[in-house]
């Protein structure tokens, strides 16, 4: 290769600025970095280069850069706007003190030094009512008050202050925050609401409500009046985290780390946003990033058993389970009863194989919090116990009690539901089944018309492109095993069988790439990205990409299976970009997979279609209508296998499958259930074992009340045998 020369430097900007213009980042960096390799003054691509780290989130990187081209140009205005952008997006006062001095030494035109110290300006974090004739002392002491935890006392003083001055929206906001301390929602809900109308200009009566109508699970409700509050206050970070939690729990996680970066970006410091990004990113598969942020909380801080946990989670998931355990372990030093710190203990142990210390953990848990269902579900997961054992009468009892929180009733119903079917009662699991199902959908409203939607969108997209004919350079070679399907039809298994093999690592649920592709297809505002418009270059980087997180977590892989079971929505994009990988689609009769789906809890925002039957229905139409769309697309990517074809044979279905993956065969594959790897899905128990038959038609037990479901389904799934 020729060295390059300046003759070639227009060229390489117009090729590096492409690049940009189609959101390239990395590919343009490189081209203007190319071109100061040439000539180290060239303005241009240093102030280019400059736009794309702030575009990447990578502000200090353009410091340098900006600083050269102002020596060079030191008047030039663009330079100093976007400067401006850079030191606004750090967020440091004391640097952005530096950089207006600096810009008021250089003697720049007075508009443009405005436009600079505007952009300078901290947005509002806060904003100011009157208090009217109301006492300031008694304002303020009534605000210590909530402060200390007393609510009690603080709604005595604003009560006496809203009978007085009823039109003061800070004392409605006071006497609200302290009815809603002490559980007189009603109450509280008229109270927020005056506070709002009284002054329309007041962000934290809008936050106190939005997060108060949030904490009812009225997301939609709460959402509005959040984003006002940071429409009176763009730097509320109180609200900003709010929003975030609002965002989370209504399933829409990149949204809610976006809120929850700007609210950092305000104020770096602050704990519960650190906090709750970490708890979003653990549940994104970002578990390092996670990290970073619960550590930072815990540094300042919050030693609530919450962030413990949160750490030892995203720990554990990162395959470091016995460091997982020693965050709790010392966090129980300082608090050794508290159960929600032993039972993640019993989990953890649970994922490892570790049954007797898993099960010692769950019961001391239960013991210490007998009316937390949590602790019982989890211990079911992987015990059987009699009809008439001591714990399972307790279960009945509390489920009963009317005091007993949703969340603990929904806990104990699914565990219930378990206890009854291990018993073979089964005309009584739908009884505690039906109900902890409902209240996961009330927690988690869904609406599958939009996944629908957005997904026929998607394969419309991609029914233009030739798969077979892509001619890509520059893709990565990485070959991981995709195991997919619907959850509960037998992935679990089939990924212990490859991972069995001595030449593979089990990843576990990974779905990197798949969310990799997901965010890049489909735009902010629920819009698909039109594949002709996405770079050859940038097809490989999304490969590249995953290849590298892969590696990142599993470093010493040959071969690795990720077990993200909706990569089967993506087959053709994510082959595209990785050649070489496999796909292993495990299908099994939608009666059982769907209802073993029904009877179990996820994890919280995830498959929220499985808590209805109809839904659940729906969504299985769905799922082949999408492998129907990739059997005519590319039918030779990925290899099927019934799960009821390899309990029958397993021996034959498991030579296929091994072989699909492009492995040799090896007679450990048989033995998957010796396989020591740790397992975190809802099979941990059942992947410990043997194949067995006595789950397939499970679904004939409950024909009744499946009603609604097989309704759905339609077709030969409607009729009572199982063909």
């Amino acid at each position: 290769m020729l060295p390059l020369n300046k003759t070639q430097i227009p060229n390489l900007l117009t090729q590096a600025r492409e690049r940009e213009v189609a959101k390239d980042l990395d590919a343009a960096r490189r081209g203007y970095e190319q071109v100061l390799k040439i000539d180290r003054d060239h303005v241009q691509a240093q102030f280019q280069l400059a736009q794309v780290f702030l575009k990447q989130k990578k502000a200090r990187n353009a410091i340098t850069l900006l600083d050269r081209a102002l020596v060079l140009r030191p008047q030039e205005p663009a330079i100093w706007k976007l400067y401006g952008q850079v030191i606004a997006d750090i967020g440091d006062r004391a640097i952005a003190g530096r950089f207006l001095d600096r810009a008021k030494l250089a003697r720049l035109d007075r508009n443009l030094l405005i436009s600079l110290q505007n952009m300078m300006q901290q947005p509002s974090r806060r904003t100011k009512t009157s208090i009217g004739n109301a006492s300031a002392t008694e304002v303020k002491k009534a605000i210590g008050l909530l402060k200390n935890n007393q609510p009690a006392e603080a709604a005595k003083i604003a009560e006496r202050l809203r009978a007085s001055n009823p039109d003061v929206a800070i004392v409605a906001d006071i006497l609200a925050n302290a009815q809603a301390m002490l559980g007189d929602t009603e109450s509280a809900e008229k109270n927020y609401r005056a506070a709002t109308i009284l002054d329309p200009n007041y962000a934290e009566s809008h936050s106190n409500f939005g997060r108060f109508l949030v904490e009812l699970r009225r997301y939609d409700e709460g959402i509005i009046f959040l984003k006002q509050a940071l429409k009176l206050a763009p730097g509320f970070a109180e609200a900003m985290v709010h929003l975030g939690v609002a965002l989370a729990r209504s399933n829409k996680n990149t949204s809610a780390i976006k809120v929850f970066r700007k609210a950092l970006a305000n104020d770096p410091d602050h704990r519960e946003a650190n906090f709750e990004i970490g708890r979003v990113l653990t549940a994104d598969l970002e578990y390092k990033e996670a990290l970073i942020h619960l550590e930072r909380a815990r540094k300042l801080g919050m030693d609530d058993p919450r962030v413990f946990i949160a750490i030892a989670r995203a720990t554990s998931r990162l395959g470091e389970d016995r460091e997982a355990l020693n965050v709790l372990h010392d966090a129980l030093a300082n608090d050794e009863n508290n159960p929600d710190l032993i039972s993640e203990q019993g989990l953890i142990y649970q994922t490892l194989g570790e049954f007797d210390k898993a099960n010692a953990a769950f019961l001391k848990a239960i013991s210490l919090a007998p009316k937390n269902g949590s602790h019982y579900r989890t211990f079911l997961t992987s015990n059987k116990l009699a009809i008439d054992d001591q714990i399972v009468r307790n279960m009945e009892q509390y489920f009963e009690d009317p005091e007993l929180s949703d969340l603990s009733r929904m806990n104990f119903g699914f565990g219930l539901a378990k206890a009854m079917e291990d018993n073979k009662q089964f005309d009584r699991v739908f009884y505690y089944l039906k109900p902890a199902n409902d209240l996961v959908r009330k927690d988690f409203p869904f609406d599958i018309e939009t996944l629908f939607s957005q997904t026929r969108a998607l394969n419309e997209s991609l029914s233009k492109v030739d798969f077979d004919g892509l001619d890509i350079s520059g893709r990565s070679d990485y070959a991981p095993i995709f195991v997919t399907g619907l959850p509960r039809s037998g992935t679990t298994l089939v990924e212990q069988i490859v991972a069995s093999h001595s030449a593979v690592t089990g990843g576990g649920e990974l779905g990197f790439i798949r969310r990799n592709w997901g965010e890049f297809l489909i735009e902010g505002d629920e819009s698909i990205r039109p594949w002709n418009s996405i770079s050859k270059n940038q097809i490989a980087e999304i490969g590249r990409t995953a290849e590298r997180q892969m590696r990142a977590q599993f470093p010493d892989a040959v071969r690795l299976t990720d077990k993200g079971v909706q990569s089967y929505s993506m087959i053709g994009p994510i082959r595209a970009s990785l050649p070489n990988a496999r796909f292993v689609v495990v299908k099994r009769d939608p009666r059982d997979t769907l209802l073993s789906m029904y009877k179990n809890l996820f994890a919280a925002g995830k498959h929220l279609h499985s808590y209805d039957l109809r839904d659940l229905a729906r969504y299985y139409r769905l799922f082949e209508e999408i492998m129907e769309f990739w059997r005519e697309k590319t039918p030779d990517w990925f290899h099927e296998i019934q799960y009821e074809d390899l309990i029958a044979d397993p021996e034959g279905e498991a030579r296929k499958l091994i072989a699909a993956c492009d492995l040799e065969w090896e007679d450990q594959c048989l033995n998957f259930y010796e396989n020591k790897r740790r397992v975190d899905t809802l099979s941990v128990h059942q992947v410990r074992q043997p194949m067995y038959s006595s789950s397939i038609g499970a679904w004939q037990r409950y024909e009744s009340d499946l009603t609604e479901m097989l309704e759905e389904l339609g077709g030969e799934f409607a009729r009572s045998n199982s063909g």
